[in-house]
């Protein structure tokens, strides 16, 4: 399935289906989700302009003025750490002002952090600082050199998908096993997903009662994370192939014996749960996982490479007369890092959008398209904004749920004797 560019209705799964949210969802179901996503995407994006705004006052305290004359002086370890404490101070100073404002919404629950041994959060702060004066000490003279730039590129590439080949195999192991329900081991088979798939519990707070799952691991065992409504909701027996069997000429005896004819009837709509599996199981036979990982260091190959692409040129480090081989100049430096992985994540997402296509399509093809109601309430459940803005659609993972149901209804239309949803 995932080798096609389009599926059996004609629809491309690497091309958005055009899609109205008014089509889909009630004139009320829109303004709720408007008054929920709103304020939590202003919220969100004022954390964001805060922290780019700290970094260029971070970057004009190191380059300009008393402080710059002192450092100029500095050893390039006193550089490197200075540089280093603006960026995480950066980072982690719109946090709390974040986490105050979104508290106070009366429509959004936080869910409280795990409690931490003080020497656990001391080593917490202390990480970043120390990761990245290494990183301004010993790599960026060299990320500004032609000749050396794109090698530092290659090798945080190489870093980043280590780090996620380590760190998704750290939550393998820490998953909860679960026994999977005997249509579940017949998706599995059906799928085509290659090695060992294990299910699991989808760990965290707060998702009991929605439909969720998640697809998890590049090599056997893999797993799929279900939500404790999924397992519950899961069907005794495999509807999808329960056939309402008419009647038919019977071809294995006398030429007598006949039944009346057959009329062959429509596959029956999947259960929600059923299909939610599916299209997890055929993120892993697509092997998915393994195209987001590549995915990921394509978005760090974009901020390590936009400083090595403008690193030789100065700019826009000669706005503020500082030198890009200086690790005073690393807020700065970040800043142009976030923004090339930024503009890199529009394509990125771009694919991300595609692969959930074809997991949907390949679903559709294992145990059939579910009816209007049942993924009106699947996408409804699961929270996501229903009428996102559009530079919001541009860098998200998951197409918008209207499109996602626009879908769902050519491929619906399409089917051969397909019943109403």
């Amino acid at each position: 399935m995932s080798g096609r560019r389009s599926d059996a209705a004609g629809v491309s799964h690497w091309w958005p289906t055009p899609a109205r949210p008014s089509d889909h969802f009630t004139a009320a179901e829109l303004s709720r989700s408007a008054d929920l996503h709103g304020p939590v995407r202003r919220v969100r994006m004022s954390a964001l302009v805060a922290r780019a705004a700290l970094l260029v006052a971070g970057s004009v305290v190191v380059t300009v003025g008393p402080l710059a004359d002192r450092l100029a002086d500095a050893a390039l370890g006193v550089r490197a750490a200075v540089g280093a404490i603006v960026v995480v101070l950066a980072f982690r100073l719109p946090e709390p002002v974040a986490r105050r404002r979104l508290s106070r919404l009366p429509q959004v629950e936080l869910v409280a952090g795990e409690r931490v041994a003080p020497g656990a959060v001391a080593a917490a702060k202390a990480g970043p600082i120390l990761a990245l004066t290494v990183v301004a000490s010993a790599l960026l003279g060299r990320l500004v050199d032609p000749s050396s730039g794109w090698l530092v590129v290659a090798g945080s590439v190489a870093v980043a998908l280590v780090a996620g080949i380590v760190s998704t195999g750290i939550q393998v192991q820490r998953v909860t096993p679960l026994t999977a329900p005997p249509t579940w081991e017949r998706l599995v088979e059906r799928s085509g997903a290659a090695g060992v798939v294990e299910f699991g519990a989808l760990p965290g707070p707060g998702s009991s009662a929605r439909l969720n799952a998640c697809a998890l691991g590049y090599r056997s065992p893999r797993r799929i994370l279900v939500s404790p409504a999924v397992l519950h909701s899961a069907p005794s027996q495999d509807h999808t192939d329960a056939v309402d069997h008419g009647s038919e000429v019977d071809g294995t005896g006398p030429a007598t014996a006949t039944r009346p004819a057959q009329t062959r009837p429509a596959r029956l709509p999947p259960a929600p749960a059923e299909f939610v599996v599916a299209h997890e199981l055929h993120h892993l036979a697509g092997r998915h996982p393994e195209a987001q990982l590549a995915l990921g260091a394509v978005v760090v190959a974009g901020a390590v490479g936009a400083v090595a692409a403008l690193g030789p040129t100065g700019w826009p480090w000669s706005l503020l007369g500082a030198d890009p081989s200086d690790p005073a100049a690393l807020p700065l430096t970040v800043l142009v890092a976030v923004a090339g992985g930024l503009a890199t994540r529009i394509p990125v997402a771009w694919a991300l959008r595609g692969l959930e296509r074809v997991a949907d399509g390949g679903a559709i093809d294992a145990v059939g398209v579910p009816g209007r109601a049942d993924a009106r309430g699947l996408l409804l459940g699961a929270g996501a904004e229903l009428a996102p803005p559009r530079w919001s659609r541009l860098l998200a993972g998951h197409p918008a749920p209207a499109q996602r149901l626009e879908y769902l209804a050519r491929r619906r239309s399409a089917a051969p004797g397909s019943r109403p949803g």
